[in-house]
């Protein structure tokens, strides 16, 4: 499996679920998505991403807090295709900050991102979008069967 470059599983948030879990240390922040079960660690040690070290598909992610902002900066990623799995390809200047915000209500939260690419693109890739709290739904396994199927099909 090769997993999917940040920051499609932000992007692919309207047709899979994104869960973020802060773990009780802080050390870490695990953001999950249900498509292709992919994950992504942010450090949030203190650490700075490695020079020159391994590069993968998701990048090498570090995190702060900014007040009520968590911050999470990603490079290192490999070479690949595309950021979002279709397009423009992406390599080793690649640069991908995420800012994501509670709103006021406690049920969505804002996340606005940066992709920037110079050997691929003119200018820097600036996305927001608002996730909705949903508790009430699982995360499933990604699996390509009919069951799984059914939840994106509409009947005729």
């Amino acid at each position: 499996y090769i997993g999917s470059p940040t920051p499609t599983l932000i992007v692919l948030t309207n047709i899979f679920p994104l869960e973020i879990q802060i773990n009780e240390d802080e050390e870490t922040v695990v953001i999950r998505s249900e498509f292709l079960d992919d994950q992504r660690i942010v450090y949030m040690d203190g650490r700075q991403p490695p020079e020159g070290g391994e590069r993968t598909f998701a990048g090498h992610s570090i995190g702060w807090w900014e007040g009520e902002t968590l911050v999470v900066d990603t490079k290192s990623f490999a070479d690949h295709r595309s950021p979002y799995q279709n397009g423009v390809p992406s390599g080793l200047q690649k640069h991908v900050v995420e800012r994501y915000r509670l709103n006021e209500d406690g049920r969505r939260t804002s996340v606005d991102f940066v992709l920037k690419d110079p050997e691929y693109l003119a200018e820097p890739l600036v996305h927001t979008r608002e996730l909705v709290y949903s508790p009430q739904l699982e995360i499933g396994e990604f699996r390509c069967d009919p069951e799984t199927t059914r939840r994106f099909v509409v009947p005729r």
